[in-house]
């Protein structure tokens, strides 16, 4: 005589129970369904605060990368000036990509960089200070140049600068 027992399982499947001596227990193994269910009921609340700090993190990421940028910046003091001149360029293409306004393909970067400022004057004359600069760095003779400093537009214009800017041309 062989008998067995099925038991109907939460998830509306049917589990067999061998009952019959020297019949091996069939192997039972959840779906990832079940199985994804279980865990979501276990770690409810960490699944909810993950998702918090995600949405969060999303909602401020144009400061988080602003800060980033910034530390970035401070710590490049040791570089050289060529180097500081095109570490300043990334960065103030970075920001103005996380605001929205990167800098269409076939323009110049003076142009470009004037065209974002043109509603700010003193910004405007930093940027004609940099861009002169890094025109001379770069294309120029560096050994002439003594000791340049690189012009504070790399503070003046982060994320939050620029967006004012943007919304400032658009009016």
């Amino acid at each position: 005589v062989h008998v067995w027992a099925e038991i109907r399982l939460d998830d509306g499947r049917w589990f067999e129970v061998e009952a019959t001596p020297s019949y091996l227990q069939p192997h039972y193994q959840p779906s990832i369904w079940l199985r994804a269910k279980k865990y979501l009921r276990a770690k409810w609340l960490q699944f909810v605060i993950g998702l918090a700090v995600i949405l969060l993190f999303w909602r401020t990421y144009q400061v988080w990368a602003d800060w980033v940028l910034h530390s970035i910046w401070s710590a490049s003091k040791p570089l050289k000036p060529r180097m500081k001149i095109r570490l300043a360029m990334t960065i103030i293409e970075c920001r103005a990509n996380i605001a929205g306004f990167s800098r269409p393909p076939g323009q110049s970067q003076r142009k470009w960089l004037e065209e974002m400022v043109k509603a700010d004057g003193p910004l405007l004359a930093a940027v004609h200070q940099f861009t002169n600069l890094a025109d001379a760095l770069v294309f120029g003779n560096a050994a002439q140049l003594t000791a340049p400093k690189t012009p504070d537009v790399v503070h003046l214009l982060n994320v939050r600068k620029i967006t004012a800017l943007m919304k400032d041309s658009s009016t």
